[in-house]
């Protein structure tokens, strides 16, 4: 599946990013008090996704799922793509 296919439509607005290192810690996000943390430990909006999400981004790979928020108060779209900075693996 790639990016897209979940929704239909590649130019969805992004009403919020997070950015995470391959061991799950959180490097960028909303909010600021969980970078450099574990998501595992401060990530809510995965709700009972938390650890398929958690393992996507162990594994590097494209994760979606569709959740509740309690943060933003509303219902989200998650969609999770891999990439790389450099030479990285």
């Amino acid at each position: 599946m790639k990016y897209g296919d979940f929704h239909g439509n590649t130019n969805s607005e992004i009403s919020a990013l997070s950015i995470y290192s391959q061991n799950g810690m959180v490097l960028g996000g909303l909010v600021a008090e969980r970078v450099g943390k574990n998501m595992i430990d401060v990530e809510t909006i995965y709700g009972d996704y938390l650890h398929e999400a958690a393992a996507a981004v162990a594994e590097g790979r494209e994760f979606e799922c569709r959740s509740y928020s309690p943060l933003l108060g509303t219902n989200v779209e998650i969609i999770m793509v891999p990439f790389k900075f450099g030479t990285s693996q």
